[in-house]
């Protein structure tokens, strides 16, 4: 018991179970809505009022602009100002719900014309205006500010709230006839928005509701928000289209029986649809923890969805025998099938999930959009040919052929890159029966060698070191193998030199991989991470100057002993050492090594030793030393990156900085840049080029 609630604890089960517990007291106050209304009301009047709401709904789908996914996504990371964020979404949603009504309303008589009555009544006319934009609000508030600053149980409270006014509202509306009906929903939606308001200033003490449109922020999260709104119109058009397409076909009665069967349903496809909300936010604060996330998500849906599936399988009539012997007979067999529905709909929406954090929303579109017109086509053609049911069977076969066609093309590029793994793998080994890979090492050695020994002009071999200057009046010492290379130079003194410093000073000196797209400047402030025995700290200090400064960041003892050593040989006076790795917090870490030069890791390799050493954070270190904003970071830490970058967020917000990262190190999930990409991508335009990750800071995000 004390495992199960230390789990619920976690924020993607305990945003989950909030979002699903909304979605449930939604369901079940609704239900209670709409037995009240099926007892008090005509089939007609509950047809009609429910053709009504799904309009409603459909409109504050299209209203939303995708704007409740980036509120989810943004808010978390401190990207944004968060007044700003929330206050500049709701202000361009309240003006597209306004504008997608009256379209609506002109258009009544070509999309709808069983719902002219909204245009000829004046009162309803109004209303239907009023109740479309507060219905659009509201949404925004409950599934993306409250998501994304993980407070789902606020959603929770509104729910509760405007879900009692609403049944007592209808009770007390009854002479309206259908007009009450509608105007309970409205009346509620509209008690919900001012407490979400309250909420939202209770978690935000500085936030003040002001309608205002914050250019910055919306340029920078509109191309999340559109490819998002995109695929979540495909994605729940058919809830709120199959109504108005029964209505239109069936009549008012037999939507009334539909209605209530999907409104049953909806239960059961609440618990995917608010985890893979949930998921969302988690990712914002653990983009590196994806694959645990979604397997946590995984695990909890389908759990929660074959028992829910197994409840309204046995007890579905005597739930449907609440609305009266007519709803049991016309909306049990419906009801059955959307409920065996929700799982092929629950594996697609966890693939969509994916890609939409990874943000290869063009598939998103394309499977929504697909499992949406499969499904509308399907119901046009079959509930005219066999009635009600029809719809049902539609939406079980418009997700199943495309979560079919989606898992077949996983299946085969998962079998192409198997294949493609055992290739290499087979080449590999047989690579290393031949020499035909030890040729290559020593053709690829062979050529820095042949570009240091262009750039060198004095090498001198030492007792336990080697004296290297270079034409550019710089000078290191650098490590000593015991046994001399046998590939061919001017300086046989180089043979001694590890082969790994071959390629350091070519990357550094020749190809300057860490140059490519800043050039540094004298003036800048330089931070180092990983700066090794010195050789682009040293570099860089004399680009720099005695007005620029050069933070070399540095752990490993001996490391740091040359490094010194280099700093005092070229006479440095603006470089600052520091012996700490980096994490995303302070602490102590071990360190290893299996003893290739600079191959120093906070990750544990095979047969390798490791001794504690302190960690830091950027940020911390760059504080301490009174340091608020650098020009450029230099990163290569061996796998650590993602992490530090985490603890330099302060930094990289406050600095006009560009940042050169080796990230093709895997420490487990692929090369780092994975994660490190979409991690910066909001405040950064970013290149990558064999494996190393340029970031240039976006001006907007610079303040």
């Amino acid at each position: 018991m004390y495992r199960l609630i230390r789990k619920l604890k976690d924020p993607l089960y305990k945003n989950s179970i909030f979002l699903i517990a909304s979605s449930l007291l939604g369901a079940g106050t609704g239900f209670v809505f709409w037995v009240i209304a099926a007892r008090f009301y005509s089939a007609e009047d509950v047809g009609l009022a429910s053709a009504i709401i799904s309009a409603v709904m459909l409109l504050h789908l299209f209203s939303q602009m995708g704007f409740k996914f980036s509120l989810a996504y943004y808010l978390p990371s401190d990207r944004y100002n968060k007044s700003d964020l929330i206050n500049s979404s709701l202000t361009v949603v309240f003006l597209t719900s306004l504008f997608t009504a009256l379209v609506f309303i002109l258009g009544l008589n070509i999309w709808s014309p069983a719902l002219i009555c909204i245009r000829e009544n004046n009162a309803l006319f109004l209303s239907f205006i009023l109740f479309t934009i507060l219905a659009s609000l509201v949404a925004l508030q409950t599934y993306g500010v409250f998501v994304g600053l993980r407070r789902a149980k606020y959603s929770f409270i509104q729910n509760l709230s405007s879900s009692l006014f609403k049944l007592i509202a209808l009770v007390l509306l009854t002479p309206l006839g259908v007009h009450g009906i509608f105007i309970s929903y409205g009346l509620a939606s509209l008690l919900a928005f001012i407490l979400g308001l309250i909420l939202i200033s209770r978690r935000l003490t500085s936030y003040i509701p002001m309608p205002t449109v914050k250019k910055n922020v919306i340029n920078r999260t509109f191309r999340f928000s559109l490819g998002n709104y995109i695929s979540e119109i495909f994605g729940v058009l058919p809830d709120y289209t199959l109504p108005i397409l029964i209505i239109n076909i069936l009549g008012a009665r037999a939507n009334a029986y539909f209605y209530i069967a999907w409104s049953i349903c909806s239960i059961l496809l609440s618990i995917p649809r608010w985890t893979t909300h949930s998921l969302i936010a988690e990712y914002s604060y653990k983009p590196e923890k994806l694959k645990t996330i979604f397997l946590k998500a995984l695990k909890f849906i389908f759990i929660l969805l074959i028992f829910a599936t197994i409840c309204v399988s046995v007890f579905g009539k005597h739930i449907l025998s609440l609305f009266g012997d007519d709803y049991v007979e016309n909306s049990f067999g419906v009801l059955l099938i959307l409920c065996v529905s929700s799982i092929p709909y629950s594996l697609n929406l966890l693939y969509t999930t994916i890609k939409r954090v990874k943000e290869e929303l063009k598939i998103v579109i394309c499977v929504n959009g697909c499992i949406a017109i499969l499904t509308l086509v399907l119901s046009y053609l079959l509930v005219q040919k066999i009635g009600l049911i029809g719809a049902g069977i539609a939406w079980f076969l418009g997700n199943s052929i495309t979560g079919g066609i989606v898992f077949s093309m996983m299946a085969f590029i998962t079998m192409m890159a198997r294949l493609q793994n055992l290739l290499k793998r087979t080449l590999k080994n047989l690579l290393k029966r031949t020499t035909l890979m030890e040729l290559y090492k020593r053709y690829r050695y062979q050529k820095y060698l042949s570009e240091l020994d262009r750039i060198v002009k004095k090498c001198i071999l030492l007792h336990d070191k080697i004296y290297l200057e270079l034409y550019n009046d710089l000078k290191f010492f650098v490590y000593r193998d015991e046994v001399q290379s046998s590939l061919s130079c001017k300086n046989e003194a180089l043979k001694y030199l590890h082969p790994g410093f071959f390629q350091i000073f070519s990357e550094i000196f020749v190809k300057e991989i860490y140059e490519r797209e800043y050039k540094l400047k004298e003036g800048d402030i330089v931070v180092d991470c990983g700066a090794n025995i010195g050789i682009f700290t040293v570099k860089a200090a004399k680009i720099v100057g005695e007005n620029g400064k050069v933070i070399a960041i540095e752990p490993e003892k001996r490391n740091l002993k040359f490094l010194k050593m280099n700093v005092e040989a070229n006479k440095l006076e603006n470089v600052i050492i520091v012996q700490k790795g980096l994490w995303s917090k302070r602490g102590q870490m071990k360190l290893y090594s299996e003893g290739n030069t600079g191959d120093y890791s906070l990750f544990r390799g095979k047969e390798c030793d490791g001794y504690t050493i302190e960690v830091d954070t950027i940020d911390n270190i760059l504080n301490e030393l009174g340091i608020h904003k650098v020009d450029f970071i230099k990163m290569d830490i061996e796998g650590a990156e993602i992490e530090a970058l985490k603890g330099a967020m302060i930094t990289l917000k406050n600095s006009n900085c560009k940042l050169a990262i080796a990230a093709y190190h895997d420490i487990g999930h692929g090369p780092t840049y994975r994660v490190i990409v979409p991690l910066l991508r909001d405040l950064f335009e970013i290149k990558v080029r064999e494996g190393i990750v340029y970031a240039t800071k976006r001006e907007s995000s610079f303040e």
